[in-house]
């Protein structure tokens, strides 16, 4: 398993998914610091914090999007 960083901010990314969902939809991946700037009011609906980094709020990645990501900003990328 490749150990994913946050594109916005760098942080370790925890995967989501589990079990059946995993082998079904494939992994995805949600950085923790991107749910700790957000609540949800009792309407349950999402808010951020005023000094919050990571838009949208609760952005949910998949490995091919990170790996997209991350290949675009490589400091290798291009040199073989």
């Amino acid at each position: 398993m490749t150990d994913y960083r946050c594109p916005i901010c760098d942080q370790p990314m925890r995967q989501l998914r589990k079990g059946a969902t995993l082998n079904r939809r494939g992994p995805a991946y949600i950085c923790p610091l991107d749910e700790a700037e957000t609540w949800a009011d009792e309407n349950g609906h999402l808010h951020r914090f005023e000094n919050a980094t990571h838009h949208p709020p609760k952005r949910v990645w998949s490995e091919d999007e990170l790996n997209r990501v991350q290949t675009q900003t490589s400091p290798t990328r291009g040199t073989a």
